[in-house]
């Protein structure tokens, strides 16, 4: 059977991220924060810290970023702020592991 589902509502879009919110205001004060260029270029290989489970200590990954976008959610709730993330496959023994990381999260090009 179909089931009939709410209608979208309205929403108001960043034009710098894409986030939607439900009150102009949000979607204004989102869109008034700085925007930095990009640090890591797709196939560029960088390394990272990053806990996988079993171990005991943060361990550092090489990785190739394969993705790359502006997240406009704040990680500072005083702070709402936009931040480069990337995703980058792991390569080398911990080949095909995905992780998405903050610019400010990876330590470098390798």
């Amino acid at each position: 059977m179909v089931r009939k589902i709410a209608a979208p509502k309205e929403a108001y879009q960043c034009e710098k991220c894409g986030n939607t919110y439900p009150v102009m205001e949000e979607a204004l004060r989102c869109e008034s924060s700085p925007v930095t260029p990009f640090e890591y270029e797709i196939g560029d290989t960088v390394s990272f810290g990053m806990v996988i489970r079993g171990a005991h200590s943060p361990i550092v990954l090489k990785g190739m970023v394969e993705r790359r976008w502006i997240n406009g959610l704040s990680r500072d709730d005083d702070k709402p702020t936009h931040g480069n993330v990337y995703k980058v496959r792991t390569v080398g023994t911990n080949k095909g592991l995905i992780a998405c990381r903050f610019e400010d999260d990876i330590i470098g090009k390798v």
